[in-house]
């Protein structure tokens, strides 16, 4: 198990983590729910930072600078992974952070040192470093008889990338970092509305001071763009996938269409002069309706929806590949009919294989909707119960409690608001703020009859 301490960072005071399958962070404004979801984000990139940074460097050194020489592996990588922290949180001076990643490896970093440029400002565990250091032995007595001025000796780039391939990425990398052969890690930020309007336009990239989260989300909205363009995927999603399916939900794409659908009030379509959605008249008359002169739920959702489309599409194609996909306040600007929609279809897509999901939200009615995905599963699983309960919500949107995590953020801490004999989100906490709104009500009332 996976696991994030967190020491007196930002609103974070205390905070020890396991990192399960499906994940809710609700909590007020300012509680910390983003900024433990970015550094949940940052150490499950650390993996991607390892296979490129040191890659890159091994290749370079050996093939272009010709060199022989052993190099610091270690410093390389704290230095790289310093660098993308600095730009991932640079308004934060202070605190202390742990990512456990298995048995093999841990994380700490202490964020003043960073800022300070004080060593040790990251640190690992001494089993990683070791195989660290196994791993530069192995690269240097491979190297140490090659030719690199030789026109007859065998091609010193693919003799070394056959080494890296081998002892890195399918050795060193997956047993210290992860089960899956390859990490994908999708960070959908809040504010979409924007960022959906103009993620075809390297003009407003360049020209807007956005923080690398927002950068990272257009531009993989514009490499998305292509993969919607591909004959696989209009057979599947939208107007094409919805015909095709019928009225009958027989799978995980079907039901994303069904759901996506309600969502949108209409079909998402690429076109050559802009995003769009089209609706759909009483009498069978198609409207396309410009998607920045559609309503601000439309806009927000437009771009989350394809994200999950086509991670429920690489997750069915690849068994290799673990997808971890984080979503910013995902109920934004939908009325609560749609955000139940929204909570189902993000469900889906974490209750495919190779799939985990992390959830950022102020809504209540959130949580009411997984309260209901978790009863299914609860009920669903009675004998004799099944069927009935089908009937009622789908499953492919059972969710087995064993599999999610609600934590409620306030005051520096996170607290698991999810019962552990019922198994179902408790509401106490997010109730009291209705009660105290009623209790305010009644007491106008009684002055307002007061004789």
């Amino acid at each position: 198990m996976q696991r994030i301490e967190v020491k007196n960072f930002g609103p974070l005071k205390n905070i020890t983590l396991d990192i399960k399958d499906y994940m809710v962070f609700i909590g007020p404004q300012a509680s910390g729910k983003s900024t433990l979801a970015k550094l949940i984000d940052f150490f499950l990139n650390t993996g991607e930072i390892l296979k490129t940074s040191i890659i890159a460097n091994i290749l370079v050194d050996r093939v272009i600078k010709k060199e022989k020489t052993a190099i610091n592996l270690s410093k390389i990588f704290v230095n790289e992974i310093k660098e993308v922290f600095v730009e991932s949180f640079p308004a934060y001076t202070y605190g202390n952070l742990r990512f456990i990643y298995s048995d093999k490896i841990h994380i700490s970093i202490n964020v003043e040192n960073v800022i300070k440029n004080i060593e040790p400002y990251i640190s690992f565990n001494d089993k990683f470093y070791k195989n660290l250091e196994s791993f530069d032995e192995k690269i240097s007595a491979n190297v140490s008889d090659l030719n690199f001025d030789s026109t007859t000796e065998r091609n010193p780039f693919n003799f070394l990338w056959n080494i890296v391939q081998k002892e890195l990425i399918e050795d060193l990398y997956n047993q210290l970092f992860y089960t899956a052969k390859s990490v994908k890690i999708n960070f959908i930020p809040s504010g979409r509305t924007v960022i959906s309007l103009f993620s075809n336009s390297i003009t407003f990239i360049e020209n807007n001071n956005l923080d690398h989260y927002n950068t990272d989300f257009i531009q993989f909205a514009n490499s998305l763009r292509k993969e919607m363009a591909s004959p696989t995927y209009e057979k599947l999603f939208g107007l094409s996938g919805r015909i095709d399916s019928g009225a009958k939900l027989i799978n995980a794409f079907s039901l994303a269409n069904e759901l996506s659908f309600k969502i949108l009030k209409g079909d998402f379509c690429l076109s050559n002069t802009g995003d769009e959605i089209i609706h759909y008249e009483e009498e069978g008359r198609r409207v396309s309706v410009p998607l920045r002169h559609t309503s601000s739920g439309q806009q927000e959702a437009s771009w989350l929806i394809n994200t999950i489309h086509f991670l429920l599409l690489k997750s069915s194609e690849s068994t290799d590949t673990l997808y971890t996909t984080i979503v910013e306040e995902p109920e934004a600007h939908l009325f609560p009919e749609a955000q139940r929609d929204m909570t189902s279809l993000i469900t889906l897509l974490a209750n495919q294989y190779n799939n985990r999901v992390i959830i950022t939200t102020h809504s209540p009615y959130i949580l009411a909707a997984l309260n209901n995905l978790v009863e299914a599963h609860l009920v669903g699983q009675k004998e004799g119960k099944k069927a009935a309960t089908s009937e009622v919500i789908n499953p492919f949107l059972w969710i087995n409690p064993e599999n999610l995590y609600v934590g409620y953020l306030d005051n520096g801490g996170i607290e698991n608001i999810i019962d552990t004999e019922s198994h179902l989100i408790k509401h106490e906490i997010l109730d009291g703020v209705s009660d105290d709104i009623m209790r305010k009500f009644d007491d106008l009332l009684e002055i307002q009859y007061d004789e």
